[in-house]
């Protein structure tokens, strides 16, 4: 076939583009696809030039949108193709990589005049005839790109500010102009979510759900159906492509905990022969200390400080764990902070550490740090009714008022210290943060859980600075019996 009459073809509908890219596009993917094409079929009058679709996670959007830009720069010469995404790095490492491999894979006319550099895509050795790569990161990234026949591609569309799309939106006068926009649909607020609502007469709208689609292995979905539960606002957004119930997205309900705070707890510590302390040490003056002694799948003593120097706070947790007669309990201590210079006095007594840094990777890569991948570890544990944990109001408001989000590169993320703080009037999650450090993932295998028994959690062991404590504790001996991108630090 000579190139003319290939290129025509290709040019002339989009799913012999497809062929062409030795690409098989998974039903909701075709349908996108369909809408495309009937953009450009459609008599001026009717077009919408803009198409919004929200997806689960893993249903190749990035792909999705690589055909989509592909059809579009062949349909005029010099056409500017323009792709944005919330970080640089999710434009040059996610979306390129792909549009390179696409093309490496396509049919030998396709590489012919689709070139793909570090940093654009060029067509026809063309310098004018080309996607550019524009990060959302400064709003100032978005001006002076106006042009006849553009494509604009917003990829992870939630992310982007609205001060970004507005201005993409602004250049659809242009002759034979498109702006499509993928991604998760992460909050109930933007451009993103008014395009499937109040706006939805002026878009062209498709969702995806990964349930029953045939590139997403399924027994992740019922995984994550499992642990997080069907109508939770995550399967909502990372499986069934649907907004979440709630904005904003909270991790605990109350409920739950309550019940959870009036399990037998001496039935939870016997659960299994696990013994740790979670430590979250005070960053600031008001701030508390705590320490939460867990025995099995229980709270069994806790206590908060104010005013006390870290290194003491690390004495009274090996003084608490000298009493219960552990030899092998585990200290789970935030070194983030103030505790990095005293962890030191837990060492020198030859127990075993582990160093917890809020901000480092977790195990799971669906979370953006190991303190979101241990805040919802707890959540789940707490829905399932397999702990017990103390029942303290502050304690549990903390939890329920904690919210999650998602970061640039999409992973779940819970709202940093000084933002839940900025909040609650200053009040920080201290005691919250002790508890869900307590129960670290890494601690958790090999529990057994009893749900019947008539116990009470101990109130909390209160000190002021000058040490005094009052409430009980209950000790066990030693013999065994689961947030454009919110919250982006900690």
């Amino acid at each position: 076939m000579k190139f003319e009459t290939f290129f025509e073809k290709i040019r002339e509908n989009i799913f012999h583009l497809c062929q062409a890219l030795n690409f098989t596009p998974t039903p909701d993917q075709a349908a996108v696809l369909r809408l495309v094409q009937l953009e450009r079929d459609l008599p001026h009058s009717q077009q919408k030039r803009r198409i919004a679709v929200r997806s689960g996670q893993g249903a190749g959007k990035t792909s999705l949108s690589c055909v989509v830009m592909i059809w579009r720069q062949i349909q005029h010469k010099d056409a500017l193709g323009v792709v944005t995404a919330p970080t640089a790095r999710q434009l040059r490492k996610v979306w390129l990589t792909e549009m390179r491999r696409m093309v490496l894979k396509a049919h030998p006319a396709i590489q012919s005049f689709i070139e793909v550099t570090k940093s654009e895509v060029i067509f026809f050795n063309r310098t004018n005839w080309v996607i550019v790569l524009v990060s959302s990161a400064k709003p100032g990234n978005a001006q002076g790109l106006h042009q006849e026949h553009m494509t604009i591609m917003i990829d992870e569309m939630s992310g982007v500010p609205d001060e970004i799309i507005t201005q993409f939106l602004g250049t659809l006068s242009n002759a034979d102009s498109l702006l499509v926009g993928i991604g998760n649909p992460n909050f109930r607020s933007g451009t993103f979510y008014r395009a499937f609502n109040k706006d939805k007469p002026l878009w062209h709208t498709w969702r995806i759900s990964t349930e029953g689609c045939p590139i997403v292995d399924q027994e992740n979905v019922r995984r994550l159906e499992r642990t997080f539960g069907r109508n939770s606002d995550v399967f909502r957004i990372r499986v069934l492509g649907e907004f979440p119930l709630t904005d904003p997205n909270v991790l605990f309900d109350i409920g739950q905990l309550e019940t959870c705070s009036e399990h037998d707890i001496v039935r939870f510590a016997a659960a299994s022969a696990t013994r740790t302390f979670g430590i979250d040490l005070a960053r600031f003056g008001n701030d508390e200390s705590t320490i939460f002694q867990r025995s099995g799948s229980a709270i069994t003593r806790w206590k908060r400080f104010v005013k006390r120097e870290p290194a003491d706070v690390l004495r009274e947790a090996l003084r608490w764990s000298h009493e219960s007669g552990w030899t092998d309990s585990e200290f789970i201590v935030d070194v983030g902070g103030l505790g990095g210079g005293a962890v030191h006095v837990l060492h020198e007594a030859g127990v075993k550490v582990t160093e917890f840094y809020f901000n480092n990777t977790a195990s799971d890569a669906q979370f953006g740090n190991r303190i979101t991948e241990a805040y919802f570890n707890l959540s789940y544990l707490v829905k399932e009714s397999e702990v017990a944990i103390p029942e303290d109001d502050l304690l549990i408001k903390e939890l329920v008022e904690r919210q999650y989000g998602y970061n640039p590169k999409n992973q779940l993320i819970i709202e940093a210290k000084k933002d839940f703080k900025l909040r609650m009037d200053g009040q920080s999650p201290d005691r919250a943060d002790g508890c869900v450090l307590a129960f670290a993932p890494s601690t958790m295998s090999g529990t057994m859980v009893f749900r019947q028994g008539d116990a009470k959690m101990p109130s909390a062991d209160r000190t002021d600075g000058s040490g005094r404590s009052h409430g009980k504790s209950f000790n066990f001996g030693g013999g065994s019996s689961k947030l454009g991108g919110r919250f982006w630090s900690n």
